[in-house]
């Protein structure tokens, strides 16, 4: 939507009078959290009901993404290959980890969650969500906010809270200084997150072709969603 770098600038400068930094955060506040507790119960239907499309879906966007992204980055560089491959390879590894959700301490696991959900979701294409399906916990936080379970919330929250910080300084950091490194290794983890996403345990074991053929299709509509508001965005700059 082009506001990425405004938002990391105005929240890491919160009282600068140049861009109106302290109006512009409490607008994203007031537009995030009704979208968290009151999207939950509808996402949850349809990962239940429709998770092939979801996922599908899912994926497109993801994909659609990676082009505006390699616009980013200054692919004369030596190691800009080496760099995407190499954190593709990590992330990869990442998720031979085992699953998050076999933690006993669930003090530790909605912390760590919020932590890393919340870091991940500010760094450009790569989605909180897909850090949460890769952990293992994404489907615990949504029942958890299905049923307001207010001890796991708050702590959740808590880990996302100092996520945001430890994100926003160290993305301020990497676009002043590291613009060309950053941009790299967002890529190499978007690229690296898609097996995650793809909806493959979706997949039935007849009628493959049709099924291709579905999920083609949703993941086309992922990719016309992305398109939209990003050509909605070009417009309202105009």
């Amino acid at each position: 939507m082009g506001i990425y770098e405004k938002i990391i600038f105005s929240i890491t400068n919160p009282f600068s009078k140049k861009t109106k930094s302290l109006p512009f955060f409490l607008c994203l506040i007031i537009g995030f959290l009704p979208a968290i507790f009151f999207l939950a119960e509808g996402v949850s239907w349809l990962l239940s009901y429709y998770p092939l499309e979801i996922y599908s879906v899912f994926t497109g966007l993801i994909v659609a993404s990676l082009p505006k992204l390699f616009k980013l980055t200054d692919k004369k560089r030596k190691s800009f290959f080496l760099i995407i491959a190499t954190t593709v390879i990590f992330f990869i590894f990442f998720q031979w980890v085992p699953s998050f959700s076999k933690i006993q301490s669930s003090l530790f696991l909605f912390f760590i969650s919020g932590f890393l959900g919340f870091f991940s979701s500010l760094l450009p294409g790569l989605s909180g969500s897909t850090v949460l399906l890769i952990l293992g916990t994404y489907h615990l936080i949504l029942k958890s906010l299905l049923e307001r379970a207010t001890v796991d919330l708050t702590l959740f929250l808590m880990g996302g809270i100092l996520g945001l910080v430890c994100a926003f300084y160290c993305i301020r950091y990497f676009l002043k200084k590291r613009k060309n490194l950053f941009f790299c290794i967002i890529l190499g983890f978007i690229i690296g997150s898609l097996p995650e996403v793809l909806p493959w345990e979706q997949w039935p074991s007849t009628n493959i072709s049709g099924t291709i053929i579905k999920t083609s299709g949703f993941i086309f509509i992922g990719m016309v969603m992305f398109f939209l508001v990003e050509k909605s965005s070009s417009f309202r700059k105009k």
